[in-house]
């Protein structure tokens, strides 16, 4: 019984490691998005939010720094938003 309490703990441990390496990764991705297109996080994250995209930002960011046609007309579409909010 100890042993099959160990088991769920260590189970439990890796599991919440890889939930907070996914999250670093994510975070990763998104600055190097930031940095990409030179504006603000939270002005990316808002012109995510609000294009209504459904998609994650985790599969966004991954395919804005894969496929390079797609990073520079979403580039455009954020510097448009960006200047239509300020």
């Amino acid at each position: 019984m100890c042993l099959s309490v160990k088991n769920e703990n260590i189970k439990n441990r890796s599991r919440k490691l890889k939930k907070r390496d996914y999250r670093k990764s994510q975070i990763i991705q998104l600055n190097n998005l930031v940095t990409l297109f030179y504006v603000k996080y939270g002005i990316l994250i808002n012109f995510i939010n609000t294009q209504n995209y459904f998609i994650t930002l985790n599969l966004f960011s991954q395919l804005l720094l894969e496929e390079m046609g797609v990073s520079t007309l979403v580039h455009y579409w954020v510097k448009l938003y960006y200047s239509k909010i300020y």
